[in-house]
């Protein structure tokens, strides 16, 4: 875990910003290995009262993805997360109590003639090459037959409309995919403000 020493970490420009633009709220992502706890301290010396983190599976809010990934919130008032809509479907009770189970990547991507009834594995910036570790990349030929996902099997997976346009050469938009905050989470996170 590099955290702050990290060179593609921006967070000392993020706060930067925050200190200058001062906005109501402020709403951070990040890998769930992130500094969490250093950056909501910092927040806190910024002059924000109540400052949260979590980290959060998105496959829980929806999304046919394994991304488990670090939020901040802070602001002048207490965060009251949003509540969790799906599990896996090995937790029963929680779907007898009105969760759904996950979304799988097959339901989401209608592939035909594949069984696998899992959320895809988080799609990374490195999707141009296939993804991440050789674990993973035999997990997905396993289950699926493919190699990587395509760049729009990647927009599918994060939750942005098919008509969505990303720009740049094809391993800047599999960059894009890979750094982006799925759609869902942001707009539960932004609609737990008010």
């Amino acid at each position: 875990m590099k955290g702050s020493s990290d060179a593609r970490c921006c967070w000392s420009m993020t706060l930067e910003a925050v200190k200058q633009c001062a906005p109501q709220w402020v709403i951070v992502e990040n890998v769930r290995h992130c500094p969490a706890e250093q950056w909501s301290d910092d927040l806190r010396s910024a002059g924000y009262a109540h400052v949260t983190h979590r980290q959060l599976n998105c496959a829980d809010y929806g999304l046919p993805q394994k991304r488990i990934r670090s939020f901040i919130v802070a602001g002048q008032q207490p965060y009251q997360w949003p509540m969790q809509t799906h599990c896996s479907s090995e937790e029963v009770l929680q779907i007898a109590a009105g969760l759904q189970p996950w979304r799988s990547m097959v339901q989401a991507l209608d592939l035909q003639r594949v069984t696998c009834h899992h959320p895809a594995p988080t799609i990374t910036t490195a999707e141009s090459q296939g993804l991440g570790s050789q674990h993973v990349r035999r997990w997905l030929y396993r289950h699926t037959g493919l190699k990587r996902f395509t760049l729009q099997q990647c927009q599918t997976l994060q939750g942005f409309p098919d008509d969505y346009v990303l720009m740049g050469s094809s391993n800047k938009r599999y960059h894009q995919l890979g750094n982006a905050v799925p759609p869902v989470m942001a707009s539960l996170l932004v609609k737990a403000l008010t």
